[in-house]
């Protein structure tokens, strides 16, 4: 089991390797930069579960949703009505 670990607030995310893969999909209202320590760590998934998201195509371990999801484990922006979005 792998877990990432964002300090200094302590919250952890635990990779489950159940888990399916999230479909890829386009920009969505908020874009999401996971910790480097979710990426490392592998996460990545349970993160886009928690934020109801999922991959952005093309961008790499980067995240994307409808909602806005506070999380300690990416920095999230409001794209809005970008012209990519």
């Amino acid at each position: 089991m792998r877990r990432a670990t964002v300090l200094p607030s302590g919250a952890s995310l635990v990779e489950r390797r159940d888990l399916p893969a999230s479909d890829v999909r386009p920009v969505g209202r908020c874009l999401y930069v996971p910790d480097s320590a979710v990426v490392h760590a592998g996460p990545v998934g349970e993160l886009a579960l928690e934020i109801a998201g999922g991959p952005v195509e093309g961008g790499g371990s980067r995240l994307t949703s409808d909602e806005l999801h506070r999380t300690p484990f990416a920095a999230v922006h409001e794209v809005g009505d970008a012209p990519w979005a």
